[in-house]
């Protein structure tokens, strides 16, 4: 009998531990030294002078304070909170034998757009029902800059930033994928789903980017593209801030409302 091929594992950022026990508190760097050290990417890192240059290179926002290390979510106000609102389009759902075909993403802070990121990714195939849904033709990256190049400025772009998408685990994933692939090191920026948070904050029959540009009055005019995929996500984002009744004290509390189950650093009235 012959055996069944078995399933690919399922993807993980490696940076999710790291992060998970960082959150919502301060650590001693003695701590925090062994949290590096149990992680398989940072496992090596040794604190000097240039370590928080470094973390902060990857994408996380590291503070030390005191002989404390923290998250800059933790205590940083929510309107001083930079958040980038990301988008790719791919040949396909899977990293590991499909390709990233377009980026878009753009830097926000409490309503003002700090910078855009658009651009084309080389590739070599772009399925016709890729076509069909994107209107990305094979002519479009076929000489487009290489992956290495792109997302070596996309990684500069995106700072340590909050990283937010309309299900932001498949383009963290993605991204995050590409990363290690090409540099050794993946994602180590803190992500919020605007789905997730759309849904505690608009009564809506369905979260789907398309039906919430139009349940919600956005009209971005050019969907299933990146940076217009992005912008629509920064819209539904403003929308659900401005539905919602609460004030968050900081970002952090903003990310934990967001999340299922996290009730920590509760958001009070206004």
């Amino acid at each position: 009998m012959p055996l069944k091929p078995s399933k690919p594992k399922k993807l993980k950022a490696k940076s999710t531990s790291i992060l998970n026990a960082l959150e919502n508190k301060t650590l001693a760097m003695s701590d925090f030294l062994l949290l590096c050290q149990s992680d398989e990417v940072l496992g090596d890192l040794a604190i000097c002078e240039n370590s928080s240059e470094f973390l902060q290179s990857v994408g996380m926002d590291i503070c030390f304070e005191g002989g404390e290390v923290y998250l800059g979510s933790l205590k940083r106000a929510l309107r001083e909170q930079v958040f980038c609102f990301v988008d790719i389009e791919s040949s396909g759902a899977d990293p590991r034998v499909s390709q990233i075909l377009e980026i878009g993403a753009i830097k926000y802070r409490n309503g003002e757009v700090l910078g855009r990121f658009e651009s084309y990714v080389r590739a070599n195939e772009v399925p016709e029902i890729i076509e069909e849904i994107t209107g990305i033709e094979l002519d479009d990256v076929r000489n487009a800059p290489s992956d290495r190049e792109v997302l070596s400025e996309f990684r500069e772009f995106l700072g340590q930033s909050i990283f937010v998408a309309h299900n932001v685990n498949f383009d963290y994933l993605y991204l995050d994928y590409y990363f290690s692939l090409l540099f050794g090191v993946g994602l180590y920026n803190q992500k919020l789903c605007s789905i997730e948070l759309a849904k505690r904050s608009i009564p809506a029959p369905r979260y789907g980017l398309d039906f919430l540009n139009e349940f919600l009055e956005i009209f971005t005019p050019s969907l299933h593209r990146a940076y217009a995929d992005a912008y629509t996500c920064m819209k539904i984002f403003e929308k659900c801030l401005q539905t919602l009744a609460i004030r968050f004290p900081t970002s952090q509390a903003l990310l934990n409302y967001s999340q299922k189950g996290k009730n920590i650093q509760p958001p009070s009235k206004s």
